[in-house]
């Protein structure tokens, strides 16, 4: 019995270890994504100026495309949809078809759209565990022990 519990706490401070390495190289490759990012960006706001808008807006959504993808984002896409909707708008500005205010107005749309649409995906799928997790207690069988006069149920 002994010997048992001794392996048991081995392995479990061995798969432990395993986790925390497992944390520090993703922090490791976020930190470097991060860093990647900051100086993409850094380049498209020195190397493309505000005008003409389309090689700026290129330059960045691609930055936030790679970066997102490089971290593993689940919302790959809706940044996808957001600089398409960036680029038009750049498009519009540079042709003199929109303000520089009205193209603001279209980036501040297009980024709470897609903030909207990524919060209702983490919404569903919270739900969608919550459900899980009721199922499977729902599940379980109830046992309860009367001792004195209070009933205990597990």
């Amino acid at each position: 019995m002994m010997r048992n519990l001794a392996l048991f706490s081995i392995a479990s401070v061995l798969l432990g270890g395993c986790a925390i390495v497992q944390n520090y190289q993703y922090a490791k490759q976020a930190d470097a994504a991060q860093k990647k990012f900051d100086a993409a960006l850094s380049h498209c706001k020195v190397e493309f100026p505000i005008a003409p808008a389309v090689p700026r807006a290129k330059c960045i959504g691609d930055a936030l495309a790679n970066y997102a993808r490089e971290i593993g984002s689940e919302e790959a896409d809706l940044i996808d949809v957001k600089n398409a909707r960036v680029l038009v708008a750049a498009e519009q500005l540079d042709a003199g078809r929109i303000t520089p205010i009205q193209y603001n107005a279209i980036i501040a749309e297009a980024s709470a759209e897609e903030n909207t649409v990524a919060q209702q995906r983490r919404n569903n799928h919270a739900v969608a565990a919550a459900a899980v997790q009721q199922a499977y207690a729902a599940s379980q069988p109830t046992t309860c022990r009367r001792i004195g006069n209070s009933v205990t149920c597990y």
